[in-house]
């Protein structure tokens, strides 16, 4: 499963370990298409000029020995023992021919015997045909006599009558000799005389083209300017016709790629001039290419292998770049299991650092939430707690309460009367409220005069309290349940107790860009605000209380702000939501933020 995790098509390992084979791949692709092209451009120029010097090479040599045998036909007719019998042809009897015969063809044997073609085996027959029709001979190999002679005289026969030139009959396949044929002019008066016959082996002549043809099946021809084949490697083709493919090679020179009965050769084709015949070499390109296609399959298992390289790298390389990812991906597991003490560790790179410090800064937030959720819910249930105890039998004290002040009210007491009226009042909106978080500001500030009544008992004309309200509509707004009443009994007990003379808290209630805000402000002793904590017990938790339970309802935008200076008095405001907002889920949990509590409390 793991395995399948990590090669999964989604996977970043997976896109990373592709992109690096793609890229890979992409790169030795086009290096191989760039060396199979350029290694094969080079052998096609090398097999250009090769198969060009080689070719020029053979035709020298081939017009060098054509060459030789127009010489030698020439020294053989020109010799003057030869002349004198073909001068004097007519009126010979039979032994005359006889001698004759015999002087011209032990002429001719002196004259070939230091002859290079008839030396090298390339020249294997000569013949004399005068005007009257009798024929002197000598041949290299007097096997077959007759069918010698009998090719000689049929090629005398065939050959065009007195042509001043030398005329060649080409070779078969049953007699594979290229024939030369001149004719024999008297050098007196430049009369027909007769003929004289070279045979050359065909053989030799196709030997001139071995150092050409070591490659497999190369084809090597000689034609004539009708495209007859003069010599080949195979002695069947002898006399035929080249195919069409071969037209445009006809006596010209020139080098191409062409495609020869269904296969790709590079061709090289090259006239000579002495007879008008053209030497055609092809070579299979696949030969030619050759080494290149070696070249490239041991290229192939080296691509492979860095293939394979690269995919190992390419692991490698992912697993370390996505171990981060999935350390990451483990946390938040663990976070949603509810465990949130780990902490991802810092990282090199800044991306993955920058990550790493919102996930555990997530975290923290995420756990502090919780705690702080938890914190809150307590405070409800703690509050709810003593709501319960304080439930426990309020009857009983209602109605002694009640009984007090009746015998108060009819015993003309009317201070006492009115305290413990005042006193039932406020148990009676305790009780009463104790399972409502909220009040409206018209109850908070009633509660408020029960209390003020009370200590006015106490302070007597000393004590002033007023009220302010910018709208009669605020009356009706909602708050947080006793959020005014601990800040004016911190105000009058703190503050004006201890002072010589009148005492003042002012209320004042407005609302300002969409929150209510209340102002309670004393005449008071003040404080140094940074020492407030020094003010006791009650005055911390009472202020602390009201800001943490409206923070806790509202977020930290809320809560409570103190202004005070030593013998300047207090000022105290309380900001929270307008009228019809209630919990909007901004509370200190959703903000992700810390509960403040402003400055020190004292009143």
């Amino acid at each position: 499963m793991r395995i399948f995790q990590i090669f999964s098509f989604n996977s970043i390992r997976f896109k990373i370990i592709s992109m690096t084979l793609l890229i890979v791949f992409f790169s030795l692709t086009v290096i191989g298409l760039y060396f199979y092209h350029s290694i094969g451009g080079i052998l096609r120029t090398n097999a250009d000029e090769n198969l060009t010097r080689l070719l020029e090479q053979t035709n020298d040599n081939l017009e060098s020995q054509l060459g030789l045998i127009e010489t030698s036909m020439v020294s053989v007719i020109s010799n003057p023992v030869i002349n004198a019998y073909l001068e004097n042809q007519p009126g010979r009897d039979s032994y005359s021919k006889l001698v004759a015969k015999s002087e011209i063809e032990e002429q001719m044997i002196y004259l070939l015997s230091n002859n290079y073609l008839w030396e090298n085996n390339v020249l294997n027959s000569a013949m004399i045909v005068d005007a009257s029709g009798d024929s002197y001979y000598v041949f290299k190999s007097y096997g077959h006599l007759n069918t010698q002679i009998a090719r000689s005289l049929e090629v005398f026969h065939s050959s065009e009558s007195r042509s001043e030139k030398t005329q060649v009959v080409n070779p078969t396949s049953k007699s594979p000799n290229l024939y030369f044929v001149k004719s024999i002019r008297s050098i007196v008066n430049y009369d027909y005389k007769g003929k004289i016959i070279f045979g050359i082996d065909e053989s030799k002549i196709t030997g001139l083209y071995t150092g050409i043809s070591h490659y497999d099946n190369t084809l090597a021809y000689l034609t004539d300017a009708d495209g007859s084949i003069l010599a080949a490697a195979d002695n069947y083709l002898l006399g035929r016709k080249l195919g069409a493919d071969y037209a445009p090679f006809l006596n010209t020179t020139r080098f191409s790629q062409s495609t020869l009965d269904g296969t790709s050769y590079f061709v090289a084709a090259k006239k000579l001039d002495v007879y008008n015949w053209t030497s055609i070499i092809a070579i299979p390109q696949k030969q030619v290419l050759s080494h290149l296609s070696e070249s490239f399959a041991r290229f192939i298992p080296i691509a492979s292998a860095i293939l394979l390289f690269f995919l190992i790298a390419g692991y490698f390389f992912s697993s370390k770049a996505t171990r981060p990812i999935i350390d990451m991906m483990k946390r938040i597991e663990a976070i949603r299991r509810g465990d949130y003490s780990g902490q991802i560790p810092a990282y090199k790179e800044m991306e993955l650092n920058k990550l790493a410090t919102v996930v555990n800064h997530m975290s923290e937030e995420i756990q502090y939430l919780i705690t702080n959720v938890y914190e809150s819910q307590l405070l409800i249930k703690e509050s709810e707690l003593k709501s319960l105890h304080a439930q426990m039998n309020p009857h009983f004290l209602f109605n002694v309460l009640e009984t007090i002040s009746w015998h108060a009210r009819m015993g003309g007491h009317t201070e006492i009367y009115e305290m413990v009226t005042s006193l039932g009042y406020m148990l009676r909106t305790s009780l009463a409220g104790s399972g409502r978080q909220m009040t409206t500001v018209r109850e908070e500030l009633a509660y408020i005069d029960f209390y003020v009544l009370l200590q006015k008992k106490r302070f007597g004309e000393q004590l002033r309290v007023d009220t302010w309200i910018q709208d009669e509509r605020i009356l009706d707004s909602s708050l947080p349940k006793l959020s005014i009443q601990p800040i004016v009994e911190n105000a009058i007990v703190h503050g004006l107790e201890p002072k010589v003379g009148e005492g003042l808290v002012s209320i004042s209630i407005f609302e300002d860009d969409g929150q209510l805000v209340f102002v309670v402000e004393d005449n008071g002793v003040g404080f140094v605000p940074d020492q407030g904590n020094s003010g006791g017990e009650h005055n911390h938790i009472a202020l602390y209380n009201v800001n943490r339970r409206i923070q806790l309802m509202y977020g930290s935008a809320y809560g409570v702000a103190i202004e005070s200076e030593p013998g300047q008095g207090t000022e105290v405001t309380v900001r929270i939501p307008d009228d019809g907002r209630e919990l909007d889920g901004k509370g200190a949990q959703a903000e992700g933020r810390e509960a403040y509590v402003s400055g020190a409390y004292r009143g």
